[in-house]
């Protein structure tokens, strides 16, 4: 049966409880009792009790860097080319008879 997710976080309230007051040891039986129990990956379990929050990948503010460095070195290559082609068309009309 799957937990609803307010009792995952009630869960991990306790268990974070726990888990910060414990040795290595009872720390890695804690986070096998959690990822047993609430059905999460034993990697996000672990970050869930450090605290992290919000775990989740996706769209955020580095992709949107990346794409802004992406777009600018892009116009970087376009002018190079755009350049070096306009350079060849006006030799090739120098060299026309």
């Amino acid at each position: 049966m799957k937990m609803s997710q307010r009792s995952r976080k009630e869960y991990l309230e306790q268990a974070h409880k726990r888990y910060a007051g414990s040795g290595l040891a009872y720390k890695s039986r804690i986070i096998d009792e959690f990822c047993l129990t609430s059905g999460y990956e034993r990697k996000h379990a672990i970050k869930l009790m450090r605290g992290k929050t919000d775990c989740r990948k996706g769209k955020g503010w580095m992709q949107e860097t990346t794409s802004a460095v992406n777009l600018a070195a892009l116009r970087g290559v376009v002018f190079d080319r755009l350049v070096s082609q306009s350079s060849l068309l006006l030799l090739a009309k120098q060299q026309e008879p």
